[in-house]
This record gives C-alpha cells, structure tokens and sequence, in this order.
C-alpha cells in the first residue's frame, strides 16, 4: 500500500513569477497615467495666464517609454520661460527678485497619493495573476 503526494503547480507560479513585473506594470498603467494627467490639470490651474497664454498650455503628459517593468509619465512645461515662472529671476535692473511660483515642486503629494493607490492594488493584481496561472 502506498499513498502519493505531489505538487505540480510550481513551474506555473515560477512562470508567473518571472512576468509579474510586466504584469504589475501594466496593471498601475492606468493609476500612474491617471495621477500624471491630474497633477498636470492642478498646474495648468495654479499657473497664471499671461499675454500669450503659453504657461499654460505648455504643460503636457508624455509617456517615457522603458524598459517593460517601468511605467513613467512626465508633465513638464515646453514653454521657454517656464522654469523663470517656476524657480523665480532677478528683474532686469538687478534691483529686485521676482520670486517663483513653484507650480511643480507641489508634485510630491500627487506622487504619495499615487503610491498609496499602487499599494492598495497591486496586491489583488499579483493575486489575480496567480489565481490564473
């Protein structure tokens, strides 16, 4: 009499495993584009219109294209002046500063909001993945 025990299911999870990078990056996609396009509408908000209206309509979303487990979206400003509006200049006569606005440094909040959305789901995206496999 014998009695036989096996477990066949870890070349599956190795399998998903190996991906899960992938899968986690394609599964916050949404999340991180989605905080990307928000933190720019709050600065295209918190930026002045002035003569020409390009501060404004400058700020832009662009996907960075990387490796297949990097999910990364930039705003910045293609404006030329931009970084003037933001760190601040010296006025042409040197006899006073025209201090910045910081428009982007407020980023640091959108980003903790975004990674505390990220650890919230991406444990059910994994789990979802291995339940799959």
């Amino acid at each position: 009499m014998s009695a036989s025990f096996k477990f066949d299911g870890l070349k599956e999870l190795m399998a998903t495993l190996k991906v899960s990078g992938k899968i986690a990056a394609d599964g916050v996609r949404s999340t991180v584009q989605q905080s990307a396009q928000a933190f720019a509408e709050q600065a295209k908000s918190d930026t002045r219109i002035g003569p020409t209206g390009n501060l404004r309509r400058g700020i832009k979303v662009r996907e960075k294209l990387q490796d297949t487990n990097v999910v990364e979206f930039e705003v910045r400003n293609t404006a030329p002046h931009a970084h003037w509006y933001e760190y601040g200049f010296m006025h042409k006569n040197a006899q006073r500063h025209i201090p910045g606005n910081f428009v982007f440094a407020k980023a640091g909040g959108a980003r903790r909001r975004m990674n505390d959305r990220i650890e919230q789901i991406l444990p059910e995206i994994l789990q979802a993945a291995v339940d799959k496999s």
